[in-house]
């Protein structure tokens, strides 16, 4: 189907002012010039009347004639037809008085047509097909109307159209942390507020709920906007749409299916809100080529038609499904031009787009029309105009998206091997939420910042940023972060000297920060039986905190002990550590475990030499004694234990060496005890 752009200058002028006693005869007589089409039917019933509202009138005119044209079947386009020559009529009336009637400003007439009689005062339309009714105004400029004359009894219901809206922009939230909304953009939804406002038909909308949260928060104006939007609404349709512009197929592909099911949650939740009413899932807009994966996607998440937008969508009607991921899909038709073409009558341009709309869907045989204008580019008048049409009922009709059916079954394109691998934004965002967790952790539950870094990071999933543009995200967010952790400082002395088993390390907390923050303390070392971790304290802005942390050492000597703040509730560290030297002087815990045993064994094993010893100086005595002839049981009266390991055994001869000496060696015995 192809459109050309309307001629200006059709509007042309046929006649000059009378003179002024002409000019006075007839004051209340319309212009000459090419009246304004108000309304006229696009098709006509054979033997019926043709009902044309022209405006610009204050009273009747003094004559109206119309004339009928047959264009040929072959004409490829409507409006460069009307801009040739018409060529001889084949038939011609004048309209009767009593078929005029001018009411606020707007001129009505009656034209009644025959297809079998010749009477004079009717407009004669032999043969069905696509007729141009010139209708010309006290001799003014001729205004070609195009008109379909169906076939007796052709009882054939107006073809269905249905509207879709799509309404995107760029991200409102900067990298700073700011909004930043254009006033493009605020003029973009003034539009569609008009347009909703305006139409006389259903239509289906998707917008950005990332704009619409961005205007309510941004000034009054912004709320103002977002509240006549919703007022505007009426009982249109409002769909679904993920909070931010993710395009399911890169989604699907880069595993981020969890993060785009939350994003459409979360983006359901503010239309909701904002425009105080729900989204429905059942229609997805894509306005990115789906592949088998990102079709399967939005289908799995409650969509059951597919609206592909201009370049997304490819027509394979026709075409048999060879996938059993193909899915219903409405492709609209391209009226973008004839939308955004100047013309002087808005009302004369709609027709022509509804006409060729209608000769377009009879040669593909589609079940409905699917329009989605841009509202960037169209003409306000045409569009409004255009709706009117629909509205009217007759050959188009304006419906819900819910009567169109399913349209045209396509397979997904493109192929997911095609897709962009976006597996890297993933683990981008994963780390800066473990930063954003930690920092939040230790802020006060009313900070604003707890709820905007999470959504700042959420715009790392937008599938239209730049590498460069999704660094400048996580540069700003991380900049903000990283102050408010530097900001608590973390104090430690330079060397601690533990002189017992336990004792405390003294550690103080410095909050620089504007707001209060909460912090846990834990101290890191090999050397430490239990590395501890101290109760969460809040230290209030500008303020000072000391603490003392109980440690336990497991030996003595020297090493390093880093302490660490840790957010409330987590393992997650924040701000600078800090590391001090411990010296442990006394023996503590298992050390001295260690040397009480070794003092135990080393006093066994001299209480056992000892006492063999002992034994061994018990056994020579007994001995000794037992050789001379004295009792033994006496022994430790004789020997005591002290003594009895320096005892001498001297040597006693045995008797018969005694006997056997001469006696000249003999020792004779002396005194009165003295035995011969």
């Amino acid at each position: 189907m192809r459109f050309v752009r309307p001629t200006a200058a059709i509007a042309v002028l046929s006649a000059t002012l009378l003179p002024a006693a002409a000019s006075l005869a007839q004051t209340d007589a319309s212009p000459t010039t090419r009246p304004q089409l108000v309304s006229a039917p696009l098709a006509i019933d054979a033997e019926a009347d043709l009902v044309v509202a022209l405006g610009g009138f204050e009273v009747s005119p003094a004559a109206v004639s119309v004339s009928a044209h047959l264009l040929d079947n072959n004409v490829v386009d409507l409006d460069t037809a009307l801009t040739q020559p018409l060529g001889a009529p084949l038939d011609s009336v004048t309209v009767a008085d009593d078929r005029l009637v001018v009411d606020d400003g707007v001129l009505t007439i009656t034209i009644p047509t025959e297809s079998v009689t010749d009477l004079p005062s009717r407009l004669q339309l032999e043969k069905s097909g696509l007729y141009v009714i010139a209708v010309r105004v006290n001799a003014g400029a001729a205004l070609p109307i195009p008109v379909v004359r169906r076939a007796r009894g052709d009882g054939a219901p107006p073809i269905p159209v249905t509207v879709v809206l799509s309404v995107d922009t760029p991200i409102s939230l900067q990298p700073d942390g700011t909004t930043t909304i254009a006033a493009s953009t605020r003029k973009r939804i003034e539009r569609l507020s008009a347009f909703l406002g305006d139409s006389q038909v259903p239509v289906s909308v998707a917008v950005r709920p990332e704009l619409l949260e961005s205007l309510s928060k941004a000034d009054e104006s912004g709320r103002q906007l977002v509240a006549e939007l919703a007022d505007d609404f009426g009982r249109q349709r409002l769909l679904s749409t993920p909070y931010l512009h993710i395009d399911p197929s890169v989604a699907a592909n880069a595993g981020l299916t969890n993060e785009f099911t939350t994003q459409l949650r979360y983006g359901e939740d503010v239309l909701s809100n904002t425009l105080q009413r729900l989204p429905d899932r059942r229609v997805w807009v894509a306005t990115d080529p789906l592949s088998p994966a990102g079709a399967s996607l939005v289908r799995n998440l409650g969509a059951v038609v597919v609206l592909q937008t201009a370049g997304a969508a490819k027509d394979l009607s026709g075409t048999p499904a060879t996938s059993s991921l193909s899915q219903p899909v409405l492709v609209p038709a391209d009226i973008a031009e004839a939308l955004a073409a100047e013309t002087d009558d808005p009302m004369v341009a709609a027709r022509n787009i509804a006409l060729e709309l209608a000769r377009a869907e009879q040669d593909d045989a589609r079940p409905a029309i699917v329009l989605a204008p841009d509202l960037d580019t169209a003409r306000p008048d045409t569009l409004r105009a255009l709706m009117s049409v629909l509205a009217a009922g007759v050959l188009v009709q304006g419906v819900d998206v819910e009567q169109v059916g399913i349209g045209t079954t396509t397979t997904p394109t493109p192929t997911d091997s095609e897709v962009v691998d976006a597996s890297g934004i993933r683990q981008q965002r994963q780390r800066l939420t473990r930063t954003i967790e930690a920092t939040s952790a230790i802020l006060p539950i009313d900070d604003a910042r707890r709820a905007t870094w999470p959504i700042r990071a959420d715009v790392l999933l937008d599938t239209r940023l730049t590498t460069e543009e999704r660094a400048a995200y996580v540069e700003g967010v991380r900049n903000e972060m990283l102050a408010v952790q530097n900001n608590v400082i973390l104090q430690v002395p330079k060397a601690v000297n533990l002189g017992d088993r336990k004792t405390n390390i003294p550690i103080t907390i410095q909050n620089d920060n504007d707001v209060p923050v909460s912090v846990a303390v834990r101290l890191v070392s090999a050397k430490l039986r239990f590395p501890p971790v101290s109760d969460v304290v809040v230290v209030e802005p500008g303020a000072t905190v000391f603490l003392d942390i109980p440690v336990s050492a497991r030996s003595n000597g020297r090493f390093p002990v880093t302490a660490q703040l840790l957010a409330p509730g987590t393992t997650l560290t924040v701000g600078r550590s800090a590391v001090m030297n411990v010296r442990v002087g006394r023996l503590t815990g298992l050390g001295i475990v260690v040397t009480f045993a070794a003092g135990l064994a080393l006093l066994s094993w001299w209480a056992q030499h000892l006492r063999r010893r002992w034994r061994r100086a018990e056994t020579a005595e007994i001995e000794r004694r037992h050789r001379a002839g004295l009792p033994t049981d006496d022994l430790d009266d004789v020997v005591p234990f002290e003594e009895a390991a320096t005892i001498e055994q001297p040597v006693v001869p045995s008797a018969r060496l005694q006997n056997d000496a001469p006696e000249s060696t003999r020792e004779i015995p002396q005194g009165p005890d003295a035995v011969p």
